[in-house]
């Protein structure tokens, strides 16, 4: 297990945390936006409000030593980097394979964080809704128009959030493979053989893997929920998405 230095505030709260929960692991994908990547970490790491066990990265870029600097600076985290691009739901099986605490933080390489205190409430969610597979931490701007039910609903602990609709747009249910904290017993439940035994990649049209992962969690019974506030921003827009292969 890895303990990071968030500083004397945070790191003095999560030495008291770490006796009552399970430490957080940590997943990202990342293809070839290394500037984006290092924010991403720079400021994840700066807002993280519980203990984190091992951060795991997928690098699909599929070029040699392009980590290289950022394994200098942070030395504790996994990388795993195939020689070939292998595509983001292989990546997906590849990190959660490895992923080793019940709940675990799901990030990609293009979001910054920018204040702290969304890991303590969504495992709120999460351990007392087990019908809640993930929960969004996006500000509301940045959820792509994605409607909520519209009463606020709160935990034993006064954690509120809003459950999302489904059936948006006829193909989203809320499922969704931007920075939220999950539960692995859910994965491994729905795909025990993994995403890719039976989801399709299709370079092309990324987000067709997505919609089709969030109906089979729709089908299941699951929902996703969303922190009332905002706790990251996309940066990966703008021109900077990656090429198709990569996703997104």
């Amino acid at each position: 297990m890895v303990f990071f230095d968030w500083g004397k505030d945070q790191k003095k709260n999560s030495k008291r945390l770490y006796l009552e929960i399970q430490m957080i692991d940590v997943t990202i994908t990342s293809c070839g936006r290394q500037d984006l990547l290092i924010r991403t970490l720079d400021s994840f790491l700066t807002h993280a409000d519980l203990p984190l066990g091992t951060i795991y990265i997928h690098e699909d870029s599929g070029i040699e030593g392009i980590n290289d600097t950022i394994k200098k600076i942070f030395p504790e985290i996994v990388f795993l980097e195939p020689p070939a691009r292998i595509g983001q739901i292989a990546s997906l099986d590849a990190l959660l394979a490895r992923v080793q605490t019940p709940y675990y933080q799901a990030l990609e390489d293009d979001w910054t964080f920018d204040k702290t205190g969304f890991m303590q409430m969504s495992l709120d969610i999460l351990q007392e809704k087990e019908h809640i597979s993930e929960v969004w931490l996006r500000y509301p701007k940045e959820r792509n128009n994605h409607p909520c039910h519209g009463v606020a609903q709160k935990t034993a602990s006064g954690t509120k959030y809003h459950i999302l609709k489904t059936g948006f747009m006829g193909k989203w249910h809320g499922t969704s493979f931007a920075p939220s904290l999950r539960r692995l017993s859910d994965y491994q439940k729905l795909f025990p053989n993994g995403f890719a035994s039976e989801i399709p990649w299709n370079p092309k049209n990324p987000l067709e893997s997505e919609i089709l992962v969030g109906r089979k969690f729709f089908k299941s019974g699951y929902r996703a929920a969303t922190l009332l506030d905002g706790y990251c921003r996309h940066i990966g827009g703008n021109g900077r998405h990656v090429k198709p292969f990569c996703g997104l």
